[in-house]
């Protein structure tokens, strides 16, 4: 999973995806929660190729949070062909991957 330090690298990421879903794992290293979450993401980066999953620290870059609208941690976004189709707070691997299979259809 690309941690990401800058807005131009997510707009990158999501021109050039396609159409392979793009996930925004809104978090901050200081969040338990998001430090629980991140090994379950990681490995979810590995198997899966019908997404790209990228780590957006809203501790390391508050940008990220005003741009977003960001309420609380870990948050999902979920982009496909450069649209918003969701975003969860909160969710676990399962949760993510099932929402990823669902998008890619």
């Amino acid at each position: 999973m690309e941690k990401i330090r800058d807005q131009q690298r997510i707009k990158q990421v999501v021109t050039d995806a396609g159409h392979k879903v793009v996930v925004l794992m809104f978090m901050n290293i200081k969040c338990p929660h998001c430090r629980r979450a991140i090994p379950g993401m990681d490995k979810l980066a590995l198997e899966t190729n019908i997404a790209i999953i990228l780590r957006c620290d809203v501790g390391e870059n508050p940008s990220f949070a005003k741009e977003y609208d960001i309420q609380a941690v870990p948050e999902y976004f979920f982009i496909k062909s450069g649209t918003l189709r969701d975003r969860i707070t909160g969710a676990d691997k399962k949760t993510v991957e099932s929402r990823i299979q669902q998008l890619s259809v």
